[in-house]
C-alpha cells in the first residue's frame, strides 16, 4: 500500500471528527486506578475499521470518565514491509491523537 492509499483510512484528513466526550474534565468517580489496555496490533493493522475501532474507543473513554489513568499499548508485528509497518503506526498515532489520547498510548 501507498502513502496515498493509507489516506483514506486517517481520520485526520477524513471529514469524521473526534468524540467531543474527550474534552470532558471532571471524572464521574473518585476512584482511579492505572489500567494499561493491550491489543495484539488488530487497530493498527485495521485502520479502515471504524467499528473496530469503536469498539475499542469506547474503553478509553469509559474507564477515562471514571477517572482511572488509562494508557493503550498496541503490540504490532512486523508485516514484513518497513515502509508500511511505519506508516501503520504514523495511522495509529495520528488517530489516537485525534481523540485527545496521543500521550497515552505507545506501539510495541
Amino acid at each position: 500500500m501507498s502513502s496515498e492509499d493509507w489516506k483514506q483510512f486517517d481520520l485526520v484528513t477524513r471529514p469524521m471528527k473526534p468524540i467531543e466526550i474527550a474534552a470532558r474534565k471532571t471524572p464521574l468517580t473518585t476512584s482511579k486506578l492505572r489500567i494499561v489496555l493491550a491489543d495484539g496490533g488488530s487497530l493498527a493493522r485495521y485502520p479502515q475499521g471504524g467499528g473496530h475501532w469503536s469498539c475499542f474507543l469506547q474503553y478509553l473513554f469509559g474507564l477515562t470518565d471514571l477517572g482511572h489513568d488509562v494508557f493503550w499499548l498496541e503490540v504490532l508485528d512486523s508485516g514484513g514491509n518497513s515502509d508500511e509497518d511505519q506508516q501503520r503506526i504514523r495511522t495509529f498515532f495520528r488517530r489516537f491523537k485525534a481523540y485527545g489520547f496521543a500521550d497515552r498510548c505507545a506501539v510495541l
